[in-house]
């Protein structure tokens, strides 16, 4: 992973409202947020870099079931909030300013990495909610 820190700061503020937030909100933050993450890598040109192509794909395949499942519990009606869709696009933008360079796709999956964590932690936090009984 690159030492580079990212351009785009990282939206701290998000997963700290969710933490306030109602289920099934959580639930569509989370859903929203793994569909753009995964968009973030559809838009690279992944031939620059190293990865193993194999536990990519079986990556994007995960991230894309759990979207699905996901899916089953909320409305497909409900939208992410614009400020999420505006950060991803952001974070698009300007690390795919230069093209696809393996910097650019490093720091994607540097964020990525951090984005998932912050996601498992308010996943955890949820089912506890709702296994407690609380909405």
């Amino acid at each position: 992973m690159t030492q580079q820190e990212c351009p785009v700061s990282f939206p701290e503020r998000f997963y700290k409202e969710q933490k306030n937030a109602k289920v099934d909100s959580r639930i569509v933050f989370i859903r929203d947020s793994l569909k753009l993450i995964m968009d973030l890598y559809r838009h690279g040109d992944m031939s620059t870099v190293t990865w193993d192509t194999n536990k990519f794909e079986q990556f994007m395949v995960t991230m894309h079931r759990q979207m699905d499942e996901l899916n089953n519990c909320v409305s497909t009606t409900s939208k992410a909030d614009r400020r999420l869709t505006r950060y991803y696009r952001k974070l698009r933008r300007t690390l795919y300013k230069e093209g696809s360079s393996s910097v650019s796709l490093e720091l994607i999956r540097k964020e990525t990495k951090r984005h998932l964590q912050m996601l498992d932690l308010l996943m955890v936090n949820t089912s506890q909610r709702v296994s407690a009984g609380s909405q």
